[in-house]
Order: C-alpha cells, then structure tokens, then sequence
C-alpha cells in the first residue's frame, strides 16, 4: 500500500527548512548570486534523511513532491551509479525537447562531477 502524504510532509519540510536558512543568512549574503546553489547545499542532507525515513514507510509519489526537481537524487535515495541509469531511462522514455534538454543537462552535470 502507498503513502502519497508523504509528498505533502516532504513539501511542507523543504518549505520551512529553506524559509529557516533564507532567514539565518544576513543581509549581505542574500544579494549573493549563488544564493539558491547555497541553500539547496544546506536543504540536501535534510531532504535525503527525511526521504530515507518517508521511502521507508511506503512513500508513493515520490516525484509528485514540489522540490522533486531540486532534490531527485536525494528523494529517490541512489546513489550516483543507480541516478545515471535513472537519467538514462528519462532521456529515453520521454520526446519533448525541453524535458530531454532537462534530464540530458542533469545528467551531463552528475557525470562530470563524477570524474567521467
């Protein structure tokens, strides 16, 4: 059995967390232009470890999540092996140009961080 309320846990966490560093950073650091970059750094090991908690109570929706495009490595919980092969999957289940250029960038960008 599923659990889509997981999707709205997740959402309403990624909300207050990034509301909670927006606030903690100072006046200065807020004009920064890699804000954003920042933030999902600080967001990423909280959306991973309440990911692993949510997936472990059958969380269904997984990529219904409203951050789902910002955290999909953490949410789904793969490694970077297991995410290359989902990215693969996405570039050949899908024909829109814009999804494609979408997953193929993501997928670029893990495979260079990678070493590859």
């Amino acid at each position: 059995m599923g659990w889509c309320s997981a999707t709205t846990i997740m959402d309403a966490v990624v909300s207050r967390v990034e509301e909670a560093v927006r606030g903690a950073l100072s006046e200065d650091q807020q004009h920064e232009e890699d804000i954003q970059q920042f933030i999902d750094g600080q967001l990423a090991p909280v959306v991973s470890a309440l990911a692993t908690a949510l997936r472990d109570g059958d969380w269904d929706c997984i990529e219904e999540a409203a951050d789902f495009d910002r955290f999909r490595q953490e949410m789904l919980g793969y490694d970077d092996k297991d995410m290359v092969a989902w990215y693969r999957r996405q570039l050949a289940d899908h024909e829109d140009s814009k999804t494609v250029r979408e997953y193929a960038g993501a997928l670029l960008s893990l495979l260079e961080r990678m070493g590859h």
